[in-house]
């Protein structure tokens, strides 16, 4: 008998069980029949114990692997020209991985604002974050552990983002989209912390948000209130709302930006689209409980800035200024906006035109009269525009655009050795060793935790522009110079003063005199001759 199955073709084989399945169903419909048992069961789920959730990690994990080798088979067999653009784009995210790695960026960062409103959810958040970190099984323990919760089902219905390490590009975290770089250890490790922090922030935020909305016996969440809650924790969270054609497009600008989603995230939750979101205009109780999410971070944002006042920190509350919003120690900058100051500084630099230097503490317009001339800093709106896009760029992309601009972002010279490093060195070591040089290295240690939490720090002090030299001069211009030291006092010679500050003081001072008493300081043909003449304009 047992030959006879062997001597079997595989069809032959297959078609013999299919037979078997047939007649077995057959016999147990028929004492269902005879039983007139007409319901279905219910399945009785299986609560597992330590060991089988254990087990289950451990399977879920060799799921993984199996589906990225069949991802590997089918990425092999591509044609030559796709698998470049494919190997040019893992660069691009490669790069990004590591840069961003040795840190708990997510707490600070992208965290940042629910962090602030709920400290409470950051606990149980780092703790998934940690044991995630350990392991690559433990970081699966973590994700099924979400997914067997009652609300895991909502999730999905109400389109919380969830990240997931082994889907598409639209389901990575932007920080992690490489597909080699788990392949390195401590960038792995990075990885597996990040991605958990924020699905288990996300995660139990909305279980919180949807109780306390139907809490005390109040009517059940209909599906457009469960969106509302899933979109502010989304934007909150840096996974700015974009639909249709614009989510590919978001997919497509993660290619060669930092993190396009965080950036419209950001700008979103500035303009308060949480709350003014198409969905929440039905439902007032919904928009009620983002606005008290809006009040929480606000709280705790007042909270943060008086202890640190109290410890003698200093705040820039000028949004024109780059310092805005920053806690400011001696030369260190802390960032506790959690990536909201550079969209508010840009909105207020382009609505007043104006921007505030940050070593004298003047107010300068960007273009016309007393704006900076040659300088590496925006001169026009359009400058700003694009200045503020270009520091948005991943680090690849930045890296070639400072090549062909021989000079980077600030302004500093390009150097192929300064590249490689900005591209291979995690940003906490660089703010690290930059807070050492200025700071020592007990207090520069001190920044560098401080930024591993996504707190960014800068440390480096605000220099004034350099003193403009002289050049050959010809009698007009020699005149005007007399003429200042004569009139005001102030002399030019010295080179100890910008041009732009003698100028304005002399034109405000020449304002409120007769019409007869002025001098040449108003002729506008001698003034732009003369200051091109004998000024060098230097950088700042």
């Amino acid at each position: 008998m047992r030959n006879a199955f062997r001597n079997k073709t595989p069809e032959q084989k297959s078609l013999d069980s299919l037979k078997s399945r047939m007649k077995n169903r057959d016999a147990e419909l028929k004492e269902k029949i005879a039983r007139e048992e007409f319901e279905t069961p219910k399945r009785q789920e299986i609560q597992l114990d330590g060991e089988g959730r254990a087990i289950e990690a451990a399977l879920e994990l060799t799921k993984d692997k199996y589906m990225e080798r069949v991802m590997e088979t089918r990425l092999r067999n591509q044609l030559p020209v796709e698998r470049g653009v494919r190997a040019a784009f893992e660069v691009v995210h490669f790069s990004r991985a590591v840069i961003t790695s040795l840190d708990f960026s997510a707490i600070g960062r992208q965290g940042g604002i629910i962090g602030l409103s709920n400290p409470a959810r950051v606990k149980a958040a780092v703790r998934a974050s940690i044991e995630a970190l350990r392991s690559e099984v433990r970081q699966k323990a973590v994700e099924l552990e979400l997914k067997r919760r009652p609300n895991s089902k909502l999730y999905k219905k109400a389109e919380l983002f969830i990240a997931d390490q082994k889907g598409g590009i639209t389901a990575l975290e932007e920080a992690y989209m490489s597909r080699h770089a788990g392949k390195v250890p401590i960038v792995a490790g990075s990885q597996r912390a990040f991605v958990s922090y924020l699905n288990r922030l996300r995660a139990d935020s909305f279980d919180v948000m949807l109780d306390t909305l139907t809490r005390n016996g109040k009517k059940a969440a209909t599906v457009d209130e469960m969106k509302i809650i899933a979109n502010y924790i989304n934007v909150a969270t840096g996974r700015g709302r974009v639909s249709g054609s614009m989510a590919g497009a978001m997919a497509f600008l993660s290619q060669g930006f930092f993190a396009p989603r965080l950036v419209v995230s950001r700008f979103q939750y500035i303009l308060g689209q949480p709350m003014l979101h198409r969905l929440g205009r039905g439902s007032p109780r919904a928009r009620l409980l983002i606005a008290k999410e809006y009040a929480k971070f606000a709280t705790g944002l007042s909270l943060v800035y008086g202890l640190a006042l109290g410890a003698g920190a200093t705040v820039q509350w000028d949004p024109r200024s780059s310092d805005f919003g920053k806690l400011k120690i001696g030369n260190t900058r802390i960032d506790v906006l959690a990536g909201l100051s550079q969209g508010l500084v840009f909105g207020a630099r382009f609505a007043s035109g104006e921007t505030k230097d940050l070593a004298r503490g003047k107010v300068r317009p960007i273009e016309g009269v007393g704006a900076r001339a040659r300088s590496s800093f925006a001169k026009t709106r359009k400058d700003l525009t694009l200045r503020f896009i270009r520091t948005k760029a991943a680090p690849t992309v930045g890296a070639f655009i400072d090549w062909i601009d021989k000079k980077d972002v600030l302004g500093n010279p390009f150097t192929p050795e300064g590249a490689v490093a900005d591209l291979i060195i995690p940003l906490v070591l660089h703010d690290m060793w930059e807070a050492m040089k200025l700071e020592g290295l007990d207090a520069g240690t001190a920044y560098g935790i401080v930024a591993a939490l996504g707190y960014s720090t800068q440390s480096f002090e605000a220099r004034k522009r350099r003193n403009k030299r002289l050049k050959p001069f010809p009698r007009r211009v020699d005149q005007y110079i007399k003429e200042v030291k004569e009139v005001f006092g102030l002399d030019l010679s010295d080179w100890k003063r910008s041009f732009s500050d003698v100028s304005e003081e002399i034109e405000k001072e020449l304002t409120s005199r007769p019409e007869g008493k002025k001098s040449l300081f108003f002729n506008d043909n001698l003034k732009e001759p003369a200051k091109s003449l004998f000024f060098n304009e230097a950088s700042p």
